[in-house]
């Protein structure tokens, strides 16, 4: 999407989790002049009910759009290995998904999601720099997924990360106070920043050694302003050949 010319994703890998077997793709090898522009898409057959895990050898395009060309409600989940701990706004058939698709939040109990989850659910959990999403086959919005209904764009924004360490209890956490609290001292928009992950200190500790009662926060800053979305992020034109990554 809104990629330049001169633009490449290199080698990519995809890795099934039920038989630990794997191929690579290098892209489109074309006999034409080398200075031809490159496609930036990736093809791969893939079996439902499996888990794949995609990683990609190079810095990732700010925006990505995913389909499943599969004509049944079956459902299949990627696993996506990113090279920096980005924050990535999740769009199906061009509407962004609320909060509540977001199964790494603290509300919907910090989990990756699973096959018994809706088509869009996700999670991103930044330590590992691994997103996790879910996509079903069918209809969806009254149109086939053989006709790229259902495809979802993920946007990737810039993110700075914040450990906090307080004296408050895991019991008593007040996310919300937090993050006004945060924006007041760094003079920015509350709703730049977002609480991914809430730990008590002994959890943290796992050695066994004594810690203070306490709690180990991580929270995500976003860029400030992003540039919009390109005028073709949501074009499904000629969409049966965007499969992975566009």
């Amino acid at each position: 999407v809104d990629s330049v010319p001169h633009r490449t994703l290199s080698k990519f890998k995809c890795w099934r989790a039920s038989d630990k077997r794997q191929t690579w793709s290098t892209g489109n090898l074309k006999d034409d002049c080398l200075m031809d522009e490159p496609r930036h898409e990736r093809v791969w057959m893939v079996a439902s009910e499996d888990q794949y895990n995609l990683t990609m050898f190079t810095a990732p395009p700010k925006h990505h759009r995913l389909f499943y060309f599969n004509e049944n409600p079956e459902k299949i989940l990627f696993n996506i290995f990113l090279t920096q701990p980005f924050q990535l706004e999740v769009y199906v058939d061009g509407t962004k998904l609320d909060d509540t698709y977001d199964t790494s939040s603290v509300a919907n109990g910090q989990r990756i999601p699973t096959l018994n989850d809706p088509h869009g659910a996700h999670a991103f959990n930044p330590q590992e720099r691994r997103f996790w999403i879910v996509m079903e086959g069918g209809e969806h919005s009254s149109k086939s997924a053989l006709e790229g209904g259902g495809f979802i764009l993920l946007r990737l924004i810039q993110v700075v990360q914040l450990t906090l360490t307080t004296s408050i209890a895991v019991t008593d956490f007040d996310g919300d106070n937090i993050v006004n609290n945060l924006a007041a001292l760094l003079s920015i928009p509350a709703s730049r920043i977002k609480i991914v992950s809430v730990q008590s200190n002994a959890q943290i500790g796992g050695s066994g050694r004594r810690l203070e009662a306490g709690s180990n926060i991580v929270a995500n800053i976003l860029e400030e302003d992003p540039e919009p979305l390109p005028s073709d992020a949501f074009n499904t034109d000629g969409s049966t050949e965007q499969v992975v990554s566009d």
